[in-house]
C-alpha cells in the first residue's frame, strides 16, 4: 500500500515552488502529479491543511506576492473528488501529517477516487528530476 514516506517523494514545499517558479519548466515540473500540504482555512483558530494534488494552474483572482514578486498565477488542487484554484503561498514548508495523510486516503477510498500507486509516483519523480536537470535553452 501507499505510505506517506512514499508519497513525499513527489511533494513539493512553499520553497521549492519558489525555487523553481524562475524555470521555464516550471508548469511541466509541478502539474500532472506533485503534491502540497496546503493551508484551506482555520477552524476554532487552528489551521486546516490539506494534502492536494496539483493538477494544473489558472488565473488568481487578484494578484499576490510569492517568493518575492507580485503574481496572478494560482494552481488548480484537488483532493479527493473537490477541485479549485487556489494561490501558491498557502503552500506550507512543513511535511503533512500522518494524521492528515490518513485523511487524504479516507477521503479517497469514501468518494471512490483512485490513489496513486508506487508505479505512478516513480514515473513522476522520474519525470520531475528530469525536467529540474534539464538545461535552459532558447
Amino acid at each position: 500500500p501507499l505510505t506517506t514516506e512514499y508519497l513525499l517523494k513527489i511533494a513539493l514545499t512553499r520553497d521549492a515552488l519558489a525555487k523553481y517558479s524562475m524555470s521555464p519548466h516550471f508548469e511541466k515540473i509541478i502539474i500532472a502529479g506533485a503534491w502540497v500540504r496546503y493551508l484551506t482555512g482555520k477552524e476554532e483558530g487552528k489551521p486546516i491543511y490539506r494534502i492536494c494534488q496539483i493538477r494544473g494552474f489558472s488565473v488568481a483572482l487578484e494578484p499576490y506576492s510569492f517568493a518575492g514578486r507580485m503574481t496572478c498565477q494560482a494552481f488548480e488542487l484537488k483532493h479527493g473528488n473537490s477541485e479549485k484554484a487556489w494561490p501558491m503561498d498557502g503552500t506550507s514548508n512543513t511535511r503533512w501529517t500522518e494524521y492528515e495523510f490518513k485523511r487524504l486516503v479516507e477521503t479517497h477510498a469514501a468518494q471512490g477516487v483512485p490513489m496513486f500507486t508506487r508505479k505512478d509516483i516513480d514515473k513522476r519523480l522520474a519525470e520531475m528530476q528530469e525536467l529540474i536537470a534539464r538545461p535552459v535553452t532558447e
